[in-house]
């Protein structure tokens, strides 16, 4: 499976999709999310702005890419309360030589 569409799921609070094989996601059909499991898919990029109330995504296993030209995996748990998003068990999937890695553990996003 490349992709996946979805019919509108506006009350549609929690999704596994692990392990499906998807190369893309269209999140706007699910404004309610709170809860994604997107792990072992081949995800290179994660738009979850559709999703103001997401509180957890596991992107782990996927080819989420980083500007450095590397493909890394890392887990990033969104804190919706406090507005926090930490990034932890960043790994290489596939390294092209390109520099060091711009997606670090323990990097903490926070609004202010």
């Amino acid at each position: 499976m490349a992709d996946l569409s979805m019919r509108p799921m506006p009350t549609l609070a929690e999704l596994d999709i692990s392990g499906m094989g998807l190369a893309a996601i269209d999140l706007s059909p699910m404004p309610a999310m709170r809860r994604l499991f997107l792990q072992g898919n081949r995800l290179t990029a994660l738009d979850a702005s559709p999703c103001p109330q997401l509180e957890w995504v596991d992107c782990s296993m996927n080819a989420l890419t980083a500007r450095d030209g590397n493909t890394y995996s890392s887990v990033l748990t969104l804190d919706a309360q406090a507005g926090m998003v930490t990034v932890s068990g960043t790994r290489v999937l596939k390294d092209e030589g390109m520099g060091d890695c711009y997606i670090s553990d323990g990097l903490v996003f926070k609004r202010q």
